[in-house]
């Protein structure tokens, strides 16, 4: 994904190389499936990984009751939401 070879300027963050004509594009690889390696020596256990995960998540979601923090006197502090801009999130 930093390669200049597959990407214009790879260090310059650009969510639109990943668009065509303003949908995802299915051929530019999938920053998911590069963490788990490419061709050969992909990891044989990346479905079984990602499965674990989404499980991991779903138990901590079903266990615990996650709520805003309380001030001093008991009140709940309101979240703000803080997007960072670097973030890129393909659905």
């Amino acid at each position: 994904m930093h390669d200049p070879n597959v990407f214009e300027n790879p260090m310059e963050f650009k969510p639109e190389r990943y668009l065509k004509d303003g949908v995802i594009d299915s051929t530019v690889l999938d920053p998911e499936s590069g963490a788990f390696g490419y061709g050969r020596r992909i990891c044989p256990g990346r479905y079984f990984g990602i499965e674990l995960l989404t499980l991991y998540v779903a138990s901590l979601l079903a266990v615990y009751d996650i709520k805003p923090a309380k001030d001093d006197a008991g009140n709940p502090i309101p979240i703000k939401l803080e997007i960072d801009p670097s973030l890129l999130l393909i659905v």
